[in-house]
C-alpha cells in the first residue's frame, strides 16, 4: 500500500501520522535522512515508558516510500491545547496538568544515547542563518555558563503535544528529546507557551484564542510547576536566550523579527549590566 492508501491521522513540522495495522500509527518522518532522529525518539520514549510515564509504546523503524518511520501506539483524543481553546474554563486544570507531567518526565534519567541539550542549542545557534552574528555570539557565550544535566528533556513540550487519550493523557512527539537539566526544558516550554507559532495548518479563530490564552497559561503553568520543583528564575532567564536564539534554526519565517527584537533587548541588557 502505498501512502495515498494510508488515512493522515495527524501532522508536524517534523512529520505526519498515518494510520496503520491494528490500530497503530506510523510517524513518518519528513525529512529521508531522519533515521538518526527516530532512534532517538525511540530511545527517549523506552526509557519514559518504563519510569510509568504517559507516553506511547515505540515499535519498529521502518522505511516507507523512501522516509524512515516508526510504528507507534495509536492514541484517539483531542491535543491539550485544542481541549483548552474548546473549554477555556478548564484553563487552570490544565495548565496543572501539563506541569505535573513535565515534570514527571524530569525525574526519568536519560539514556546516554541522547545528546546533550547544550550541544544540540550550540549546533543549532550555529546553523541558524537568520540570526544575527553578535545575537549569536551572544547566545553561545550564554550557553557556555548553564550546566549539563542527565534528566530527560522532551525538548518541544507544550499542550499541542499532549493527547488527552481514552484511558489518560500521552505525550507525543519526541522528536527533540535531549538528556540535560529540567531548567533548560521549562524555559522551552514557557517560550512556547508565549509566543511560539502555531503549525501552519492552524485555523483562524484558534489562533485567535492561542493568542489571548497565552496571557493565562504561561505563568500557571510556570506556578504548578515550581509547586512540584523550585525553578531559579534566573537561570530559566539565562536559558531563555540560548533556546530563542536556536529557535531561528527551524525556519519558521513569522516569527523571525519578533525573535530578533527578543534578543536585541537581552544584548543590550547584558551590555548595559
Amino acid at each position: 500500500m502505498g501512502i495515498g492508501e494510508h488515512a493522515r491521522v495527524g501532522a508536524g513540522r517534523e512529520a505526519e501520522i498515518l494510520a496503520w495495522d491494528d490500530g497503530s500509527v506510523l510517524r513518518l518522518m519528513r525529512d529521508p535522512n531522519g533515521m538518526e532522529s527516530l532512534e532517538r525518539q525511540a530511545a527517549a520514549i523506552t526509557v519514559a515508558k518504563q519510569a510509568g510515564c504517559p507516553v506511547p509504546w515505540a515499535g519498529e523503524i521502518i522505511w516507507f516510500e523512501g522516509r524512515p518511520g516508526m510504528v507507534m501506539e495509536r492514541v484517539d483524543g483531542p491535543d491539550l491545547l485544542s481541549s483548552v481553546t474548546q473549554r477555556p474554563w478548564t484553563v487552570v486544570g490544565s495548565a496543572r496538568l501539563l506541569a505535573r507531567i513535565h515534570h514527571e518526565l524530569h525525574h526519568v534519567s536519560a539514556p546516554q544515547s541522547l545528546p546533550e541539550t547544550r550541544e544540540v542549542l550550540r549546533q543549532r545557534i550555529q546553523s541558524a542563518v537568520p540570526i544575527p552574528k553578535h545575537l549569536a555570539a551572544f547566545a553561545l557565550d550564554v550557553l557556555g555558563t548553564l550546566p549539563d544535566g542527565g534528566s530527560l528533556c522532551h525538548g518541544d513540550f507544550h499542550p499541542g503535544n499532549l493527547l488527552l487519550g481514552s484511558a489518560g493523557p500521552v505525550v507525543i512527539d519526541w522528536t527533540g528529546a535531549t538528556r540535560g537539566h529540567p531548567d533548560g526544558d521549562v524555559a522551552r516550554t514557557l517560550f512556547l507557551l508565549r509566543s511560539g507559532e502555531p503549525v501552519p495548518d492552524t485555523p483562524a479563530p484558534v489562533r485567535a484564542i492561542i493568542a489571548a490564552g497565552r496571557r493565562v497559561f504561561a505563568p500557571l503553568y510556570r506556578k504548578a510547576y515550581s509547586s512540584r520543583r523550585p525553578i531559579d528564575e534566573a537561570a530559566i532567564a539565562r536559558w531563555s536566550i540560548p533556546h530563542v536564539a536556536a529557535r531561528f534554526a527551524e525556519g519558521i519565517e513569522e516569527e523571525t523579527d519578533a525573535l530578533i527584537r527578543w534578543l536585541e533587548l537581552r544584548f543590550a541588557q547584558h551590555s548595559d549590566a
